[in-house]
């Protein structure tokens, strides 16, 4: 008899696989550029030989949908909201805006909180405090399997937005515990957030559509996580860090006003 996964698991992979990748990947980076030779070219060649071993590990497996003519189209991104989850979409995205956004507050200015709180110019301290955020998404992603999407939601943008005041305080008052606490339990409200998001989208999408979604909700992922580092980065040239640091905290806490009064379970 084939086991069948919890249907919760898919989206919980979805949102903490990237996420731990992205720790995963920043330590492998620090670790390499501290430690190893040619530091400026061999992050580079490890991920390159580790993407060519996913592509042959790709090649392996059995595909989900039938194929269709046309490889060189498909390198064209397609993007698609299939109609059973367009009244979800706002919701999500204002989630995935939010949650990605501390991630690129964390990958922006971590360099500079290991330098000034931590006196440490070491790549791989300023990777520990990327990581903080990041990691801890997956023990999220767990969590969000016990909730429906809109409890999950809630739950977990309550989290970040609790996060982003304790970073506020953190930062302001140079208290290094607190930063990593609050960072820790952001990324928690994270997973929890994120994969309680998925799992109001994807299952109502039909294979074949997912993908199309999937692009959907990465290019708001990472637009959520660029623009405001883009903007926090030209602001941080004639404002302090922590009034940058309460900027991120009011989007969140303004996310989490939309999840409360927003969130909807699908039927």
């Amino acid at each position: 008899m084939k086991v069948q996964s919890p249907r919760w698991v898919v989206a919980m992979v979805t949102t903490a696989a990237s996420t731990v990748g992205l720790a995963i990947g920043v330590f492998v980076s620090g670790a390499l550029v501290e430690s190893g030779p040619a530091p400026r070219q061999l992050a580079y060649l490890v991920f390159a030989l580790l993407l060519a071993g996913c592509a042959a590990a790709l090649a392996t497996r059995p595909e989900t949908v039938d194929r269709t003519p046309g490889a060189w189209s498909s390198l064209v991104p397609q993007f698609s909201v299939p109609a059973a989850t367009r009244p979800h979409l706002p919701v999500a995205a204002a989630v995935f805006v939010a949650t990605w956004a501390f991630g690129g507050y964390f990958n922006s200015f971590g360099p500079t909180i290991a330098s000034q709180d931590l006196g440490s110019h070491s790549p791989l301290v300023a990777a520990a405090v990327f990581a903080s955020y990041m990691a801890p998404s997956v023990l999220g992603g767990f969590a969000a399997g016990r909730f429906q999407p809109a409890t999950a939601q809630r739950i977990g943008m309550t989290l970040v937005a609790a996060a982003g005041l304790g970073l506020a305080l953190a930062s302001s008052a140079g208290v290094l515990a607190l930063f990593i606490l609050a960072g820790v339990m952001g990324g928690i409200g994270m997973g929890i957030a994120t994969s309680g998001s998925m799992n109001a989208l994807l299952p109502r999408a039909e294979p074949a559509e997912r993908a199309g979604l999937l692009a959907v909700v990465y290019a708001i992922s990472y637009a959520g996580s660029a623009v405001p580092s883009l903007v926090a980065g030209q602001l941080s040239r004639v404002i302090a860090l922590p009034a940058i640091t309460v900027g991120y905290a009011g989007l969140a806490a303004l996310v989490w006003v939309i999840t409360l009064v927003a969130a909807r379970n699908p039927r």
